[in-house]
C-alpha cells in the first residue's frame, strides 16, 4: 500500500468532498437496515494487468465519484456508482496509451447475512464498466474493460462512532486496449492476481454522516477516502 497516493487529491477533489459531507442531516439515525445511503469517493491505486503477449503492465489508476446504495430488505441492499477515471502505464510501449482519462460506471448488490448491533457479515457482488481513451495527432487510443468483483467483509462497532472492516475479494477483468491510426491493433489485457484484501475505519460524523479510509492490498495496492450521507 502507497500513501503516497494523497498526495493525488487536489483542492477541487478536497472541496468536491467537503460539500458532499456537509450536506444537511436528516432526522433519522445511521442504520445499515434502513435508508438512502450516498457517498462521495475518491481512490487511487496501483495493480497489474496481464496481456495477450505475456506482459505485465503496472497501471495506476484514480476514481472519483459518488455512489448510491438504497435498503431492498432487511437482508439485502444495492446501488450504483459513477465518476470520472485516469489511467497511467508509464511503461506501455505505445505513448498514447501511457495516460488516458474517462469514466466509470458500475452497480453492486450486498447479502447481510449476521447484522447486530457490534457486529454485521456483509457478502457482496458488483460490476463495473470502464472507459478510457487519449487523441493525438494520427493516433487513438480507447481502453475498455469490464470489472467483476466479490467479497465478503466482517465489521466491528468498536465504540458508538467507531467501526472496523476487515474484507477479502476476488477481482476479475476483461479488457480490450484499441489503437487506431498510425498503429491499428487490439491487445486484451485481464487481471494478473485475482485475490485481495482490504482494511477500513469508518468514523461517524453526526447521526447521519460518516468518514472513512480504506487501504487495500493484493489485487490493486492504495488507499480510498470517502464520505457517506443517509437519508
Amino acid at each position: 500500500m502507497t500513501f503516497e497516493y494523497m498526495n493525488m487529491i487536489n483542492k477541487k477533489t478536497l472541496c468536491f468532498l467537503a460539500c458532499f459531507i456537509l450536506l444537511p442531516a436528516a432526522s433519522h439515525a445511521i442504520s445499515f437496515n434502513s435508508g438512502t445511503d450516498f457517498n462521495a469517493h475518491y481512490q487511487s491505486y496501483k495493480t497489474d494487468w496481464l496481456y495477450t503477449d505475456n506482459s505485465i503492465q503496472r497501471t495506476s489508476i484514480s476514481h472519483l465519484g459518488i455512489g448510491w446504495t438504497e435498503t431492498l430488505s432487511e437482508y439485502l441492499n444495492g446501488g450504483l456508482k459513477a465518476g470520472y477515471l485516469d489511467v497511467t502505464q508509464a511503461n506501455n510501449p505505445l505513448s498514447t496509451a501511457r495516460i488516458t482519462e474517462g469514466h466509470y460506471f458500475g452497480i453492486h448488490l450486498n447479502s447481510i447475512p449476521v447484522n447486530i448491533e457490534w457486529f454485521r457479515l456483509l457478502i457482496g457482488i458488483g460490476y463495473t464498466y470502464n472507459n478510457t481513451d487519449k487523441q493525438e495527432p494520427g493516433q487513438n487510443i480507447e481502453m475498455i474493460w469490464h470489472q467483476t468483483v466479490l467479497n465478503a467483509q466482517a465489521t466491528f462497532q468498536l465504540i458508538p462512532r467507531l467501526s472496523f472492516t476487515l474484507g477479502a475479494k476476488l477481482t476479475w477483468i476483461d479488457g480490450e486496449e484499441r489503437a487506431t491510426g498510425t498503429l491499428t491493433q487490439i491487445r486484451t489485457f485481464e487481471q494478473n492476481k485475482l485475490q485481495g484484501h482490504y482494511a477500513s475505519i469508518d468514523l461517524a460524523t453526526d447521526d447521519t454522516g460518516s468518514i472513512g479510509v480504506s487501504w487495500e492490498g493484493g489485487t490493486h495496492e492504495g488507499l480510498s477516502v470517502y464520505f457517506r450521507r443517509q437519508f
